[in-house]
């Protein structure tokens, strides 16, 4: 019995999946000025650039270390790539007594090109391609991230199997412009190629056809094939990749 105590107890303290808000349903309890606060916790680089009007900027890195007053209900906005990121945010939130905290579904990227009210710059827009790490792809996988793999390397005896190194995830292999578009546009999608730009080209296709969660793999196949190790960098503020021998 007291065995069974402890199981029960880690089970009730453990995190639980936090409720999602669509841009639609933020945008009408902004519109109709609800007691809401949206915590953008992308760095702040990114949220200099553009953000949700009235938005707070507490990056994912600090929040927990953060004192915060008693936000009646928090919504928090992240990338739309790092979903885990977001819910471990609004993790720490709910820890809190006076907070009850959500994630906006999507992100940031879901509510700009949903053409919703930024405070973005008008005009054209500096693109900016989001990338992740080696490792952040085995936090994401490891956390369950819903996401799709889009394996765009060059056929060879010796790449990576995604299917083993990212067991559980879903893996498109090869696909052609008719089976890219035919998916669902809301999903996250993480481009793998060869490291010769055609994930990246993809990616912008991807994004002019309404696919906005939308990143690539930095290093593509060498960076799986070194597991991580020091040759490539992101350098995730800015989108684009160092290289380190």
């Amino acid at each position: 019995m007291k065995f069974a105590g402890i199981i029960l107890a880690a089970a009730l303290f453990a995190a639980q999946p936090v409720w999602a808000l669509t841009a639609p349903e933020l945008k009408e309890m902004l519109d109709t000025n609800q007691d809401v606060t949206v915590i953008d916790i992308r760095p702040n680089v990114l949220y200099r650039q553009g953000h949700i009007q009235g938005a707070i900027n507490i990056p994912a890195s600090v929040l927990a270390k953060k004192r915060l007053p008693k936000f009646n209900l928090a919504v928090v906005c992240g990338d739309g790539i790092r979903t885990d990121l977001a819910q471990k945010a609004a993790d720490i939130l709910n820890r809190d007594k006076g907070i009850s905290a959500r994630i906006l579904d999507g992100g940031y990227a879901a509510w700009d090109c949903s053409g919703r009210t930024t405070t973005a710059s008008k005009g054209i827009k500096k693109s900016h391609m989001p990338m992740v790490s080696y490792s952040d792809l085995i936090e994401m996988a490891g956390s369950g991230t819903d996401m799709v793999l889009v394996d765009l390397r060059t056929p060879s005896t010796d790449m990576t199997d995604l299917s083993q190194t990212f067991p559980g995830v879903r893996v498109i292999p090869m696909p052609d412009k008719t089976q890219i578009f035919a998916q669902d546009p809301d999903q996250l999608y993480i481009l793998i190629g060869d490291g010769t730009g055609k994930a990246g080209e993809t990616a912008v296709k991807m994004n002019e056809a309404g696919f906005n969660r939308v990143a690539v793999l930095a290093g593509g196949e060498v960076s799986l094939s070194r597991k991580g190790a020091p040759g490539y960098e992101i350098l995730t503020t800015t989108g684009t990749v160092e290289k380190k021998e």
